[in-house]
């Protein structure tokens, strides 16, 4: 099942580097999409990003079907052993989405990475929630969650000091629809006008920004189609495999 990708990040003024990332990774039986935020309070969040990416990345390539729960976690625990020696203060936020079946995805988190679904106006409507101290014993609005002293004080990460199993869930991608992956510095720092902005392309990514800012759209592609596809709006932080040929993207 093809799969159409845009990746669009732009580094905020809280780090010399942008520590958003990406991988996309596509088989014949079925493609997964991951975005990372690294932290910004350890030394090297933006590192463990990409390493992180690119571990998944390859290790969901080459494996085979069936997709499974299980199988995405112990690709995360695997990772978590390998990393966690090599960056023993630092940690991430992530969302996972694998499609192996039509019209359903798979959705693994930890953090404050968030998935949605773009409406026709290009507006969204918030699937998952964020693992923060702030709606920890309480639901939020969005609104009300993003200025929340206690929105950056995460209750679930990749870190290293021991593994936390993903939230998983599911959700819908119907023909013609597009979901959106995001960090916190689109969904929580950017009003709902500027986000349905940046979705059309009106404005750079890089306006009004402290954080960094990226966001990752998805939809299926025709059952024709010979592979994925994607656009890149960024400064080159994704990692990409696909059936067609292996494209990686220096970072």
């Amino acid at each position: 099942m093809a799969l159409y990708y845009e990746w669009h990040s732009a580094p905020g003024s809280l780090t010399e580097e942008n520590r958003d990332h990406c991988g996309i990774a596509e088989r014949t039986d079925a493609w997964l999409a991951i975005v990372i935020d690294g932290s910004t309070t350890g030394p090297h969040g933006g590192e463990l990003a990409r390493e992180l990416a690119c571990r998944l990345v390859d290790g969901f390539f080459a494996s085979g079907p069936p997709v499974t729960e299980q199988q995405i976690c112990d690709f995360m625990r695997k990772a978590h052993e390998d990393l966690r020696r090599q960056y023993p203060a630092d940690s991430a936020s992530y969302f996972i989405a694998v499609q192996s079946e039509q019209n359903r995805v798979m959705t693994f988190h930890a953090g404050d990475c968030r998935i949605g679904k773009v409406t026709q106006d290009n507006a969204i409507e918030w699937l998952s929630v964020a693992h923060t101290l702030a709606n920890a014993t309480a639901p939020l609005s969005d609104t009300a969650l993003s200025v929340h002293p206690g929105r950056h004080l995460l209750t679930r990460s990749f870190r290293s000091r021991h593994f936390e199993r993903p939230e998983c869930d599911q959700c819908s991608l119907l023909p013609g629809e597009m979901l959106v992956i995001a960090t916190d510095g689109f969904w929580a720092e950017m009003d709902a006008t500027k986000q349905a902005d940046l979705i059309e392309g009106n404005l750079p990514v890089s306006v009004d920004r402290v954080d960094d800012v990226s966001f990752l759209l998805l939809r299926q592609q025709s059952n024709g189609s010979a592979g994925s596809t994607g656009k890149v709006y960024s400064e080159d932080n994704i990692y990409v495999r696909t059936i067609r040929e292996h494209v990686t993207i220096q970072f």
